[in-house]
């Protein structure tokens, strides 16, 4: 009998930059089912296992032939540099606002001369996005040219969770249209184009193995970093330690309520100044 093989399925998914989150959601599982059908824990159902040929555009027999298993060094090894890591762009969220911010830049660009934009935003983005924002970093992003942003809930089938449609408009007249999904992390895929995965620059994957190979080496971990990471890493790092100053700097000055329509509160101020004449340093230093 056939067995279902885990790495043929992670493959695919990473290929396809999916994440084991928005594939449980088109499959109606788990995320921890997925999980384990990766881990070689358990395997799909029949049902499953179809859906999943049809997903990734493969046969179910790609699923089980052992003789097209994915070779180990096909499977990617490794951790990507910390620069896929830290990303500055308008926040609160990686997928629901730097995501669209960066599709909107490459879209205004392709269209330097539109007078005016539409964007469509459909699951996720949809749902949550205006609590996230997400309608407001497109109006500025693209601002001062006009843009309408419409919420759709009604459309369900979806390539990726985080999907939205950017539409341009010259004398009236459509004049390109792009789909865009938001694929986490700030990572987007335009126009249904392969987006190429960042390398996998560190070839340790666990900190026992880093802690091993800097004890070999006789360095020290920023010294490890910036022996995979290369020419102007520390550069890099600076500006984002500055980006990070500065939003907690403004967080310290702003008061009110956050936008969303969810009536909360914004705390950091209040929690900065609220000292006590009597609290204890440990208290201090939580609050």
């Amino acid at each position: 009998m056939k067995k279902f093989h885990p790495d043929i399925l992670r493959t695919l998914r990473e290929k396809n930059r999916v994440s084991q989150k928005a594939l449980a959601t088109r499959l109606g599982v788990s995320e921890q089912a997925v999980s384990k059908w990766e881990n070689g824990l358990s395997s799909p159902s029949t049902k499953n296992t179809l859906a999943l040929a049809d997903i990734f555009g493969v046969s179910v027999e790609h699923f089980f032939d052992g003789e097209k298993a994915v070779k180990k060094e096909d499977v990617p090894t490794g951790m990507e540099s910390m620069r896929e890591l830290y990303k500055i762009g308008r926040g609160p969220s990686s997928s629901h606002t730097i995501g669209p911010e960066r599709a909107c830049k490459l879209f205004l660009r392709n269209n330097p001369n539109a007078d005016s934009f539409r964007a469509i935003l459909y699951g996720s983005l949809a749902k949550t996005g205006t609590g996230h924002g997400t309608d407001t970093v497109i109006k500025k992003t693209l601002a001062p040219i006009p843009c309408e942003v419409e919420f759709n809930l009604t459309k369900t089938e979806l390539e990726h969770p985080n999907t939205m449609e950017l539409v341009a408009y010259k004398d009236e007249k459509e004049v390109d249209r792009a789909t865009i999904l938001s694929v986490g992390g700030g990572s987007i895929v335009f126009n249904h184009a392969t987006e190429e995965k960042p390398a996998k620059i560190y070839k340790e994957t666990k900190f026992s193995e880093i802690e091993a190979y800097c004890k070999e080496k006789n360095i020290r971990l920023w010294e490890y970093a910036e022996e995979n990471e290369g020419e102007g890493f520390f550069d890099y790092m600076a500006d984002i330690w500055s980006a990070m100053k500065a939003s907690i700097r403004a967080g310290l000055v702003d008061d009110g309520i956050l936008p969303g329509g969810l009536g909360v509160a914004k705390k950091a101020r209040s929690l900065f100044n609220n000292q006590h004449i009597d609290e204890s340093a440990e208290t201090r230093e939580n609050r």
